[in-house]
């Protein structure tokens, strides 16, 4: 249990994701060097890409989308080539720790400059990339079936749709030079499959670093989406994967966790016990909450009563995730059943029907 002192401090030191970091280097075992830039993908959102100068070449490890590319471009300059005397054309390979438009939306915009870059991103996460209208289409789709169910009337349903799809409608798909697997080993760094974020989420150990996208971040939990909208992303490959990492962390000795939203983690295992406690209590009150049939939508808003507008929306996926997490195991039932004999698409009133909680 996270103690209310401990929380105070965290608190305290936290940065916003919306606050630009400064640059800092960090040097691996190995004495390999890695440089963390603060760049603005979307507004109000920073990401922390890493310039890793390797023996084998220069690497990036994700580059979102940004409005203006100059800007990232004029500080590449400043802070890497100034400094390490490397270009962007001089990168060999862009790793891409999980396909979301912050993460990824840079590839094209860095191939304008360096057409020969290679880039990888796992396996699962390769179609968003290469086929992002294809993946987004069928997301939409599902997410208004999840929104009805949910709770959401038609007009609701419309406008959340509308919000969720606003910044992703100009994104164009890319191109990868290959796709990776659980476990490859590439220019020194080791892929872990670690789903849930998204489906295809990887985190990279390179030497004693473990990048650890979004998967792990030192102050907040990262978004779950309910598997019905997209495979891989709900909480029960999010909580395996959260063990694959700390089994790895500990065998490996890992040292240091370098995430791509705020700064550095110092103690990767003592996060992740925090991380799945956060995700313990969120199940319980959802259990506790059940004691009466209530809806996603009535859930969300006694869970999260001050979220409007996009981050409302966040908050359903969030509940919905956790709602199907104990659906799939037998804690939650539906107490009105009888009315999806009728229309399958009503409102789902959830209701807890055991006595005790799972274990995770």
């Amino acid at each position: 249990m996270v103690s209310e002192k401990s929380k105070l401090q965290s608190e305290e030191r936290r940065e916003r994701i919306t606050q630009e970091l400064p640059t800092e280097e960090f040097e691996t075992s190995q004495k390999r060097k890695i440089v963390r830039l603060s760049v603005n993908t979307l507004p109000y959102l920073y990401n922390s890409i890493y310039v890793v100068l390797g023996d084998d070449g220069v690497f990036l490890v994700d580059l979102g989308y940004m409005t203006d590319f100059n800007k990232f471009l004029n500080k590449f300059s400043q802070e890497i080539t100034q400094r390490y005397g490397v270009k962007v054309e001089d990168i060999k390979a862009l790793f891409i720790t999980h396909a979301h438009i912050d993460h990824f939306g840079g590839i094209n915009l860095i191939r304008n400059v360096n057409p020969n870059i290679e880039v990888y991103v796992h396996e699962v996460d390769s179609k968003a990339v290469e086929r992002f209208e294809e993946v987004f289409i069928y997301a939409r789709h599902y997410l208004k079936i999840f929104l009805a169910r949910a709770g959401l009337d038609e007009e609701g349903i419309k406008t959340y749709v509308s919000m969720y799809t606003a910044s992703k409608e100009f994104l164009r798909s890319a191109k990868i030079t290959r796709a990776l697997h659980d476990g490859d080993k590439l220019y020194g760094f080791e892929v872990i499959h670690t789903p849930g974020h998204s489906p295809g989420h990887m985190c990279l150990i390179f030497d004693d670093v473990i990048f650890t996208g979004d998967h792990i971040l030192p102050y907040i939990t990262p978004h779950q989406f309910p598997e019905s909208i997209m495979k891989y992303t709900g909480v029960g490959h999010y909580i395996e994967s959260l063990d694959k990492v700390r089994e790895v962390v500990l065998k490996r000795k890992i040292s240091l966790g370098l995430p791509a939203h705020y700064s550095i983690i110092e103690d990767v295992v003592k996060r992740i016990d925090e991380i799945k406690e956060h995700h313990r209590n969120r199940i319980r009150a959802i259990l506790d909450m059940c004691k009466e049939p209530l809806t996603i939508v009535e859930i969300t808003e006694r869970m999260f009563p001050d979220k409007k507008g996009y981050q409302f929306i966040l908050a359903l996926d969030e509940v919905g995730a956790h709602v199907e997490y104990l659906w799939d195991r037998g804690f939650l039932g539906i107490k009105n059943i009888d009315d999806f004999l009728k229309d399958d698409d009503v409102p789902a009133r959830w209701v807890s029907v055991r006595n005790y909680y799972p274990k995770i």
